[in-house]
């Protein structure tokens, strides 16, 4: 071909536009399934959230709906007393899974295409509907595998519909009876669920409306205190087992974290029949006979009772009296009196042992807390919107085992002064049996940097 020859038309050029034009023509035809898809999905989702919406009354007798549901009520029925009560995060839900080789169960968020991974977004996740929730009750889904749902307390705006205290160990029994005995106490309507496992208890308080979870945690922060006074046992490690289990959404989490903490739904039909997951006596654990009867005459507790709570728990102060993070230690009338002709001994040894036979659960809560801080790493990730799992709220540093509460040194004043003035007479001893001599030995005259240093013996 010569120099000043016309050019032929680029071929591979005009094949490459034909091939585009077919992609879009197939990607427009993608969107438009797409758009059908989300306008179906969003559609059942506005069904389910008036549900939701549906303010649940105040006093289940006046409920025409729900004040004879029974097990023998219209599924219909059931189902609407099922969402009201168990009110999550309405965009999302997990489900239980368990591995064929390794046998290992975990949840996962529920999302389209089957498996959830960390690349997965929030718009892949799938609404929680009334289907999902019947095929929870039956206990398998559609192909007759076990189906197990687990919901998101925490809504976007940090709000919640319920607040569930776990408690496990050897004496679950003990400490959950004595978290109801407390909302009980409160005027708190509670429900109580032995656990999937068998070896736990779930505590349900349900709301009548959507509350922060902030008022909401704090409210069951107090009730907690006050059930430790009932069973001095309770670790202060219940405080961390809240659902929720923080104040805010931690949305710069990574993967599923992001959406908080999940928790199983009680009344799983497979579980069920094995005699777990459902709801029981919080003194005798026997079963309910009727598990919908007992749902349904559980009375939601108002947002007014639920900030009244709340704003006792600023009287609760975690730490010693001269920490530097407390202003003020609110006067309690419990601590004012109870220990007249008492005659305690403190033991100083590596730590201080006092005898908790006798001593009223009170006081023992009290020099728990007193010997605890609050863990700043909570806190900080909290505030930086991070998840806390893993992450105490509470350092503690004491021990306490059948005989002695065994305390830091550093309390032995505040203790005796707490002590002395509920009316005991206290007694600080040393190791060797003797009283305490508050006298100083210079161990050195001079040390580097002029640090001198002294023991007490």
């Amino acid at each position: 071909m010569y120099p000043d020859s016309p050019r032929p038309p680029n071929s591979g050029v005009t094949h490459e536009i034909s091939e585009a034009r077919e992609r879009v023509k197939r990607l427009e035809r993608d969107l438009a399934k797409a758009r059908a898809n989300l306008e179906a999905l969003e559609a059942e989702e506005r069904q389910f959230k008036h549900i939701l919406a549906a303010k649940t009354p105040q006093n289940l007798s006046d409920f025409s709906t729900a004040q004879n549901i029974t097990a023998n009520s219209s599924l219909h029925d059931k189902l609407e007393l099922f969402t009201q009560r168990f009110a999550g995060r309405p965009d999302a839900y997990a489900t239980r899974w368990v591995s064929n080789k390794t046998n290992k169960a975990g949840w996962s968020p529920a999302v389209r295409g089957g498996f959830c991974t960390d690349k997965k977004l929030d718009t892949d996740l799938l609404p929680i509907t009334p289907h999902i929730l019947e095929h929870h009750l039956r206990g398998s889904d559609e192909g007759s595998k076990e189906f197990h749902v687990g919901i998101y307390p925490l809504t976007t705006d940090h709000q919640c519909k319920f607040l569930v205290c776990d408690f496990d160990g050897q004496t679950w029994k003990t400490d959950a009876a004595a978290f109801s005995q407390a909302c009980s106490a409160a005027g708190i309507s509670n429900l109580a669920e032995i656990s999937r496992s068998g070896a736990g208890a779930h505590i349900w308080i349900f709301f009548d409306t959507w509350i922060s979870a902030s008022t909401a945690r704090k409210a069951g922060s107090a009730l907690l205190r006050k059930a430790m006074q009932i069973s001095p046992g309770i670790k202060l490690d219940s405080y961390d087992r809240f659902f929720p289990s923080q104040d805010v959404l931690p949305v710069k989490a990574s993967g599923r974290f992001r959406l908080g903490n999940l928790i199983a739904l009680p009344l799983q039909g497979n579980c069920r029949r094995r005699g777990t997951t459902i709801f029981a006596d919080p003194i005798t654990w026997q079963p309910y006979d009727d598990q919908f009867e007992a749902l349904a005459r559980t009375k939601p507790a108002t947002e007014t009772d639920i900030r009244d709570i709340a704003n006792e728990y600023d009287r609760y102060v975690v730490g010693p009296k001269h920490s530097t993070f407390i202003t003020r230690r609110p006067e309690r009338r419990e601590l004012q009196s109870g220990l007249k002709d008492h005659n305690i001994t403190i033991q100083r040894r590596a730590m201080l042992h006092v005898k908790t036979e006798n001593l009223p659960s009170a006081f023992v809560t009290e020099l728990k807390h007193r010997a605890s801080i609050s863990n700043p790493e909570f806190y900080r990730r909290q505030a930086q919107r991070f998840s806390t799992y893993g992450v105490p709220r509470l350092v503690t540093c004491f021990e306490h085992d059948d005989v002695d509460l065994k305390l830091p040194r550093g309390l032995a004043e505040e203790a005796r002064q707490l002590l002395k003035k509920a009316g005991a007479k206290v007694t600080i001893r040393n190791k060797d049996n003797q009283p305490q001599n508050n006298k100083c030995r210079l161990l050195d005259n001079y040390v580097p940097n002029n640090i001198m240093l002294c023991a007490l013996y």
